[in-house]
Formats: C-alpha cells, sequence, structure tokens
C-alpha cells in the first residue's frame, strides 16, 4: 500500500459485506480489489502478500493491515472516535462474540459448509439439522432483544453490532431461516439505510 490509500480486499461474501458496509457507513474513500473466494485471484502474489492464509476480507488502513471481519467493522466504526467505557464495550464485546461464534461460525457456516457445498466439504445431514436448529435457540437472544421495537441493537446509537447482525440476518434469510416479526422489523430498518444499499451494491453486484 502506498500514498496512504486505503484498499479493501475482497468482494462477493458475508464477511467481505461487513468491511464495505463499516467503510461506507463512516464515509472512508477506499479502494477495492475484487478477490473472490474460491477463485484463482486467490493466489494473486500481490494479494497473498497481505494475507498469508488467502482468507477475505483484508483491509489496509492507517498503516495498518487488518483481518477478519469484526475487527475490520470495529476499527472502521471507532476510528477516530471517544473512546467507550469499560462497561459499555463490554456490552458491545458481548454481542459481538455471541453473533460470530454462536451464530456465524457454529450455525449459518456450518450450513454453507454442508449444504451449501457438499462438493467440497462432504454431505452432513446430521450436521445441517443441528445447526438450523442450534441457530433457532440462539437467535432467541436476539428476539428478546428486540421486542421493543429498537432500530439498533444498542437503543442509543449504530455501531459495528448493526453491522454484523444486519450480514447474519441476511445469510439467514438466503438459507430460508425463519426470524421472528421483531427481528425481520430490525432488518428492514436497517436495509432502509443508503450505507447498507450502496455496500450490498459494492459487494455483491460489482
Amino acid at each position: 500500500m502506498t500514498g496512504g490509500s486505503t484498499l479493501l480486499w475482497g468482494i462477493g461474501t458475508t464477511r467481505t459485506f461487513r468491511a464495505h458496509f463499516a467503510l461506507i457507513e463512516r464515509g472512508v474513500s477506499y479502494e477495492t480489489v475484487p478477490i473472490r473466494t474460491r477463485t484463482n485471484s486467490q493466489d494473486r502474489e500481490d494479494f497473498r502478500a497481505v494475507s498469508i492464509s488467502g482468507k477475505i476480507p483484508v483491509l489496509q488502513i492507517d498503516d495498518l493491515t487488518l483481518s477478519e471481519s469484526a475487527a475490520i467493522a470495529r476499527y472502521v466504526t471507532t476510528r477516530g472516535l471517544k473512546s467507550k467505557s469499560a462497561i459499555d464495550q463490554t456490552f458491545i464485546d458481548q454481542w459481538a462474540f455471541f453473533m460470530m461464534t454462536e451464530l456465524d461460525a457454529t450455525a449459518l457456516y456450518v450450513l454453507r459448509r454442508h449444504e451449501g457445498l457438499p462438493e467440497i466439504y462432504g454431505e452432513a445431514e446430521a450436521a445441517v439439522v443441528a445447526a438450523r436448529a442450534y441457530f433457532y435457540r440462539q437467535i432467541n437472544a436476539l428476539d428478546d432483544a428486540l421486542l421493543d421495537g429498537r432500530k439498533f441493537l444498542l437503543p442509543d446509537s449504530f455501531t459495528e453490532l448493526d453491522i454484523l447482525l444486519i450480514s447474519i440476518l441476511d445469510w439467514a434469510r438466503i438459507l430460508n431461516m425463519l426470524l421472528s416479526d421483531a427481528v425481520q422489523s430490525y432488518a428492514a430498518g436497517i436495509r432502509q439505510r443508503d450505507t447498507y444499499q450502496e455496500a450490498f451494491k459494492v459487494n455483491y453486484k460489482s
């Protein structure tokens, strides 16, 4: 990366969407390098120089090279802002870890592997059934939080949590998961944001 430019490597996945949404939400000017998962673009030497694992997204910003979509979303959305109190940050961490471990990795990504990509990861009907059931059990925590009709997961403001959550709900919708009225109402509100719509276009329609 030269000249202080901001580069985002990766398009086309739920996880790359999080990075695009964060950057657009904060009004950060950046360039997109269209690396797509499971394509030859992942073998580009310039990409491997910034991502040894070949995983996307990768963000180069402020002389930093960041990976992991949740970390990117946090850095970008909090960049230059006053730090939150320890208590407030703990609640943000609680929700972020919950979404990344219980909903994304343990439930939805299992479905992605064994239902969406059986030719690579193998068929595993029992794992698919269990993952769907697990998602429904865990999403109850969000149902409870959103029953009051709040617009954002933290009632007072839009945060990286909303970026993580809408990406998960979009993914769940693709997988035909049934979501409560409260969750669907929340998701509809986030999807109306101009920044969401721009990020969706850049990430999925480029």
